[in-house]
């Protein structure tokens, strides 16, 4: 495996930490050694499966460790780890207001992870895992993640990355956020990545750069059965309508629908009189059919964007 180190102003972080994902109640402190120590960049370009040993062995003692996603670079460290987890945000001046997701490896641990996880978000993660979807649910009852301020919730994805899933594979779920610090741009490649985070990272697992797209959809189900838009990615209000048709969009994060001229509505209006008049039909005459249907209602109050 190839190993490349530039001299930087970095901080690594001790390695006394557990393995990932090993719960713990008493997690050495990673703390910064020498500001002229190197960084270390991890080659998974030409040696994959090394560059994927090393950054796991890393993440297992407690570093914290750039990595590749399908929508940026991220800063990760074990979501079990409190201290490791701690210098994720110190690293992006963050504080534990603002808890990072989890990134897993498959769907399965959506159900291990979250707590009556409703169906309509297991209806979005089927369609839309593994890609750039958050999903926020409630977080298992005595479930030792340590990822800050998060009243009981987790916000979890399945990246789209061969690599990063990988990895994920051998140290279970990671505690990630993008690899930059607040305020300032995602990186897209990991010189990008120690441009802004040298002297708070030391290890850095370079795959390439990242195609610059945008950041992942972010859905909240933690409050309620229909879901509630966090976070606008690559996919339109209409469209995650689709498979979640009363989610709401609460702060207003999509664009309003571009009202249709006065022909194409009066064409649009004696279209669907017509259908509605054809269903009416159809659900008459075919009882058995309309009892099988599910019926679904809005929560109290809620009102289509």
């Amino acid at each position: 495996m190839a190993r490349v180190s530039e001299q930087h102003d970095a901080e690594p972080l001790d390695a006394t930490s557990p393995t990932a994902g090993e719960v713990t109640t008493e997690v050495e402190q990673a703390q910064p050694e020498s500001a002229t120590e190197p960084v270390e960049i991890i080659d998974a370009v030409t040696d994959p499966e090394g560059g994927i040993a090393r950054a796991a062995e890393l993440l297992a003692e407690g570093h914290v460790v750039v990595i590749p996603t399908d929508t940026v670079y991220g800063v990760a460290a074990d979501a079990f780890n409190r201290k490791a987890v701690n210098a994720l945000l110190e690293a992006k001046g963050r504080g534990r207001d603002k808890p990072p997701p989890v990134l897993i490896s498959d769907a399965p641990m959506l159900q291990a992870l979250g707590d009556k996880v409703p169906s309509y978000a297991r209806k979005l993660v089927d369609k839309y895992w593994p890609g750039p979807m958050t999903v926020v649910v409630k977080a298992q009852d005595g479930l030792r993640m340590e990822l800050g301020e998060t009243k009981g919730t987790i916000g979890l994805r399945v990246p789209d990355h061969d690599l990063t899933r990988s990895l994920l594979r051998r140290t279970g779920a990671l505690a990630v956020s993008s690899a930059n610090r607040t305020e300032q741009p995602p990186a897209h490649s990991v010189a990008e990545a120690v441009e802004q985070l040298k002297g708070h990272v030391s290890y850095f697992l370079d795959a390439g750069p990242v195609a610059d797209g945008p950041s992942s959809t972010m859905v909240n189900f933690s409050s309620g059965h229909y879901g509630e838009l966090l976070r606008l990615g690559p996919h339109s209000l209409a469209e995650l309508q689709e498979t979640c048709p009363f989610l709401k969009d609460p702060m207003g994060l999509a664009p309003e629908p571009e009202p249709a001229d006065e022909t194409d509505a009066d064409d649009a209006t004696t279209e669907a009189e017509a259908t509605d008049a054809e269903a009416t039909t159809d659900t008459t005459t075919d009882s058995g059919a309309e009892a099988e249907a599910e019926p679904v209602a809005p929560p109290p109050g809620y009102s289509p964007n």
